[in-house]
């Protein structure tokens, strides 16, 4: 099993992460609730994230629509 660090590019993962929570849920303050939940939750299990099953963005993203 291939693993990484998915947070390898934090900056840019928040931004991504950010801007499709704000699109789902309207910009400002749950926006960025939604996404920091998502990161936490993420850093908490960031020991099961698998490369070989997508990247990333994908992986944070799935997270962040569990958080919606």
């Amino acid at each position: 099993m291939l693993r990484r660090d998915p947070f390898a590019d934090p900056q840019q993962l928040i931004r991504r992460v950010y801007a499709y929570v704000a699109y789902r849920i309207g910009d400002g303050p749950d926006a960025e609730d939604v996404t920091s939940e998502t990161l936490e939750r993420a850093l908490r299990y960031r020991s099961s994230y698998d490369r070989s099953k997508g990247e990333p963005l994908a992986w944070l993203l799935g997270i962040a629509r569990k958080c919606i």
